[in-house]
């Protein structure tokens, strides 16, 4: 066989056998070659455990790893770093997804190392999730909107409304009985704060607005309660007649403390308003109370407003038009 340089050799057109001979020259430092044979396995082999890099770390040249849909497993990696020069106008992502989207397909996932639970995940319709717990959502919202959540894990741009509640409907009017009956009707929203839903500062304003009519000196309490709960009592008023004369509740609430009973605080301040029928001034009475005892934010908490006749008589009766539940801090 005669001898050939290595830029002299043609490409193998079949397989290259593991036993295949491939002849190769060699200098022998005397002007002449010396011919020596590489077998295919040889060839094979180093080509396998070839590097894509010099061996001071640089890539040798651009390279492309096809993994032919296997996986590519790196063990034990403690941390990686990267740092890509972008152009000098825009930027240049870390990662760059070179597939379609695919329905159910995810981009990116990263995954807690202490239980295995995913704590980060980027959708292929754009949504990030957070601890499998809420999804961004994957557009912006308007100029002023906030983040809102439905308590299920979704979350949207929304307008910014301090209103918790407002009454729609006059409420059923508290009348000959002696029964502690709530003053409140049906409306939208909610008088409710759900468990460990407080925080410290919190503070809410509540008015009440209705008609009241009484026999001449006949006793009313008025109590602002959560559940059980009393926040605030006006004790034992004594009243002048009054034939469907409006009233006003106004009351005001901050959160001092919050947890369990003996633990949590809120104050409650208060002021009733009435005109009597042979007057026109205002009259009234202003009351507060802090609650440190038996007030708890660690479970669910709803207003309410009782009042209590001290005479069953049809001529007692007390209803609300209005009631609005705002949060003031």
């Amino acid at each position: 066989m005669a001898e050939k340089k290595i830029s002299q050799l043609t490409a193998k057109s079949a397989n290259l056998a593991s036993t295949d001979l491939i002849p190769i020259a060699e200098s022998d430092g005397l002007g002449g070659y010396v011919t020596k044979h590489i077998t295919g396995a040889e060839v094979v082999g180093g080509a396998g455990s070839t590097t894509i890099y010099n061996g001071d770390g640089q890539l040798s040249a651009d390279r492309t790893i096809d993994a032919n849909q296997n996986k590519l497993v790196v063990a034990k990696l403690e941390q990686v770093i990267f740092s890509i020069d972008g152009p000098t106008v825009g930027f240049e992502p870390y990662f760059k997804v070179l597939s379609a989207k695919a329905t159910g397909k995810d981009f990116f996932q990263v995954y807690n190392n202490t239980d295995g639970l995913e704590v980060f995940r980027v959708m292929a319709d754009g949504k990030i999730e957070i601890n499998s717990a809420y999804t961004l959502p994957e557009v912006d919202g308007t100029a002023n909107q906030i983040l809102t959540t439905d308590g299920a894990g979704a979350l949207s741009f929304a307008n910014l409304s301090i209103g918790l509640f407002s009454q729609t409907a006059d409420s059923t009017p508290v009348t000959n009985t002696t029964t502690p009956s709530s003053l409140l009707g049906t409306g939208v929203g909610s008088l409710s704060v759900p468990a460990n839903g407080f925080a410290v500062g919190d503070s809410f304003h509540c008015n009440i607005k209705g008609d009241i009519s009484n026999l001449n000196n006949e006793t009313i309490v008025i109590e602002l309660k959560s559940g059980s709960v009393v926040l605030a009592t006006s004790g034992t008023l004594t009243l002048p007649t009054m034939t469907s004369q409006p009233f006003e509740i106004e009351a005001d609430f901050t959160i001092r403390a919050i947890g369990a009973a003996t633990t949590a605080a809120i104050m409650t301040a208060v002021e009733f308003n009435f005109i009597q029928n042979s007057g026109t001034s205002f009259q009234g009475k202003m009351f507060h109370s802090l609650n440190n005892t038996t007030f708890d934010t660690t479970i669910s908490n709803t207003l309410d407003v009782h009042v209590t006749w001290g005479t069953a008589s049809a001529s007692n009766s007390i209803y609300s038009h209005i009631t609005n539940l705002r949060r003031t801090y």
